[in-house]
């Protein structure tokens, strides 16, 4: 123990030794795409993403959802005068004889806030709500609002009517919106979140994501107004339908039968620039800090893998042709061998030394496209998103995107589903989780794949190489396991990691093959053909692989998980640890 002629000056108390960063916890926002730029004495931050806004609905419609507020308190450790890039979401369109449009991610630190959800409209077939951060309100009697995303936002509300109709309000970050009411009551946008009490000084007086109002479909009703935090009040007779606030992710409020809806809000980053010490304190800064309660309590770091389910791939409509295999789905880890799309590995999760049960929520892999004539094609269905949450606990990974086809582009996703045909275009991945589909090839005979965690779709074309973009190998459960491959395209083409393979070049037709279930692997590409006489024929797509959810603890903690399906292992690794892996969605206990 170091002393001195006097004694010990600290008591004996050291702590563990860091680099110190000198924020002063001064708040900085972003509100346009571009860098953040780590000051010359700053190494710590915290950050909270605010995602756009769902756009209103047309047509005695519901609000617009708010865009995903990811708060999840962690500290992020960065490099001093160092640019980080930031992409901010920008808000929906507003439905103008249609739903309103989805607001857009905003990312950054390999972190993902969810675009809100557009929201649903009086069109026949365009009722419900569309998911997202917060999820959009739906429109008439039956519907229902979009569903919100786990720790980032709420459900939107359902529409009412008939004789007279009334829009749900969409989801705010801090509320579900509310139901319309007959006769012809919009409802009220779901509340945003205040996050002042962490990021002092933020604009907006630090609330934001409210959700759109929903709009009131008769002469004597009264239009939702928007949740605090930006959201747009939806139209009534005598006033037009309000945008959701600039910078801060608020639904567009919705439109009646006179007038379309409004836009959501773009959204924002808002970053606290940490101070931290060197580690060492008295012995009587120790006992001041213990008596305010601001000592420093000791929690648990965990590593985690989380996959999201893989998109399906699109369908064959006509002959010859191939379809474009599903992407992977979204793939974040704090394991050695690092996240999808190039990333390193991210931060280990601490929860909270309070501990409680943590949510787990396992992506299921998206549909085929069906197995029906179209023109254009159908794409397949996009994965649903993996998460965990709880216990000062968040991470999100994304869907992959599904393949496209003759006509239609590859939709975006954790990595992009791939395309078919010089005129489409691949889906694109997201930041830190996986990469874009390849792109649509000379011709369409041969589908493009989708993308994978480890890299991106081969273009179709005439004889390849059509191959699904390649997945990653991970050893967090104690050996090693290759996950998120890309759906390779119609036509042959081949797949790892878990991706299906492409159908193959037959008479007829082939589809393609399902991902491997708990790896999210997109769904292979499926090829069509003249059948016996010349007749037409169509092949369905196939679907993306499930994701999973992998937890690795150290050995001293007691680790419990629900339902029965999910199962823990002891001893891996050198250091005994524990794995709980989740192959269905369920709970997590940690103590």
């Amino acid at each position: 123990m170091p002393s001195t002629k006097g004694g010990s000056l600290n008591g004996g108390i050291i702590g563990k030794s860091n680099k110190a960063s000198f924020g002063k916890d001064n708040v900085t926002t972003v509100t346009a795409s571009g860098n953040y730029t780590t000051p010359s004495s700053v190494t710590k931050i915290r950050a909270a993403l605010v995602a756009g806004g769902g756009g209103g609905g047309y047509d005695l419609a519901a609000g617009g959802g708010a865009g995903g507020l990811l708060n999840d308190g962690s500290v992020i450790s960065l490099c001093a005068s160092t640019a980080y890039p930031i992409v901010i979401g920008a808000g929906g369109a507003a439905g103008s004889s249609s739903k309103g449009a989805n607001g857009q991610d905003t990312t950054g630190f390999c972190k993902t806030a969810v675009g809100g959800g557009g929201a649903g409209s009086g069109c026949a077939g365009l009722n419900d709500g569309a998911p997202g951060g917060s999820g959009g309100g739906g429109a008439r009697a039956g519907s229902s609002g979009g569903c919100g995303t786990a720790c980032q936002g709420n459900d939107g509300g359902a529409g009412a009517g008939p004789p007279t109709y009334g829009g749900g309000g969409g989801g705010g970050a801090n509320a579900a919106g509310a139901d319309g009411t007959a006769p012809g009551g919009g409802g009220a946008g779901g509340a945003g979140t205040n996050i002042s009490p962490s990021f002092a000084g933020a604009p907006n007086c630090g609330v934001y994501a409210g959700g759109g109002g929903g709009a009131s479909g008769s002469s004597g009703g009264t239009a939702g107004a928007g949740g605090t935090g930006g959201g747009g009040r939806g139209r009534d007779g005598p006033g037009a339908s309000v945008a959701g606030t600039t910078n801060t992710g608020g639904g567009g409020g919705g439109g009646n039968n006179v007038a379309g809806g409004a836009a959501g809000g773009s959204g924002i980053a808002v970053i606290k620039e940490l101070s931290s010490s060197s580690g060492v304190w008295s012995m009587q800064s120790q006992f001041a800090a213990t008596k305010q309660g601001t000592w420093p309590q000791a929690g648990i770091n965990v590593d985690y893998l989380a996959i999201a389910g893989g998109g399906g791939s699109g369908n064959a409509p006509n002959q010859p042709v191939g379809s474009g295999g599903g992407g992977a789905g979204g793939y974040r880890t704090s394991f050695s061998g690092g996240s999808g799309g190039g990333a390193s590995p991210e931060s280990k999760l601490f929860i909270a030394p309070s501990g409680g049960t943590i949510t787990i929520t396992v992506g299921g892999g998206g549909a085929g496209g069906p197995s029906a004539y179209a023109s254009p094609a159908t794409q397949g269905t996009t994965g649903t998103n993996s998460v965990i949450c709880g216990a000062g606990a968040s991470i999100t990974s994304l869907g992959g995107g599904g393949g496209g086809g003759i006509g239609v582009d590859g939709r975006p996703g954790g990595s992009g589903g791939g395309s078919a045909g010089t005129a489409n275009t691949c889906g694109t991945g997201t930041a830190c989780q996986g990469f874009p589909g390849g792109p649509g090839g000379p011709n369409y005979f041969r589908g493009s794949g989708g993308g994978g965690a480890g890299g991106a779709g081969g273009e179709g074309g005439p004889s390849g190489p059509k191959a699904g973009g390649a997945g990653l190998t991970s050893c967090i459960t104690g050996s090693p396991v290759a996950r998120g491959g890309g759906g390779a395209g119609g036509g042959g083409g081949s797949a790892t990691a878990g991706g299906g393979n492409g159908g193959a070049v037959t008479t007829g037709g082939t589809t393609g093959t399902v991902g491997t279930a708990n790896t999210g692997g997109g769904g292979g590409g499926s090829y069509a053909d003249y059948v016996g006489g010349g007749g037409l024929n169509a092949v369905g797509g196939a679907a993306g692989g499930s994701g999973v959810v992998i937890i690795r603890t150290p050995n001293a903690f007691t680790v419990g998980v629900s339902p029965g399906t999910n199962s823990v292992a002891s001893c891996v690794g050198p250091a005994n640890d524990k794995v709980a892996t989740f192959t269905v969605s369920g709970t997590l206990t940690l103590s």
